[in-house]
């Protein structure tokens, strides 16, 4: 498990549907990347319900250094629907993972999206940028735009678009 220094409020209270609400403000005093053993979160914030036919979050918020990941949504059980957006923006991504950026300026915004019925079909969305420029030896993504669904093991692609950076082969060219 990753070393961590957490901190906070949690409270757990029951809903008047037969349920629980989650409210949360975590904070972490020694975030890090993954690949040292760390946690890479600074604070989050939660604002969450559970009940037997509605799990929603109205707010699940990470933060990691300057920048931050949003996620809302819902979840229906008995149903079996999904409907959950997420929002990034300058995400740090070296602060995450060493590997996930050459750069350590690199950040990641952009907005996920997922909806439908996990029996059936899972319609998604993602339309991510990043400030990306790539470092000697390494390759950077710029630009990720998807559309498409999952579907019974099956992955369908409607739409993508990728743009990534490539280090020039001549050293300061």
């Amino acid at each position: 498990l990753p070393r961590t220094a957490l901190n906070g409020d949690a409270a757990l209270a029951p809903l008047a549907e037969q349920g629980w609400q989650l409210r949360a403000d975590i904070t972490n005093a020694a975030p890090g990347p993954l690949d040292r053993d760390r946690l890479p979160l600074e604070r989050l914030l939660a604002r969450t319900d559970f009940t037997a036919a509605r799990w929603r979050a109205e707010t699940v918020q990470w933060q990691v250094g300057a920048g931050w990941a949003k996620l809302q949504g819902e979840y229906r059980p008995q149903a079996q629907s999904l409907d959950v957006r997420g929002e990034l923006r300058d995400l740090p991504l070296r602060q995450i993972h060493r590997r996930l950026a050459a750069s350590a300026a690199s950040r990641l915004s952009g907005t996920l999206a997922a909806r439908g019925d996990l029996g059936q079909r899972i319609d998604f969305d993602a339309d991510l940028t990043s400030n990306a420029t790539a470092a000697r030896g390494a390759w950077e993504v710029r630009v990720l735009q998807a559309n498409g669904s999952w579907a019974s093991s099956r992955l369908a692609i409607a739409r993508v678009h990728l743009r990534y950076v490539v280090p020039s082969p001549w050293p300061g060219a």
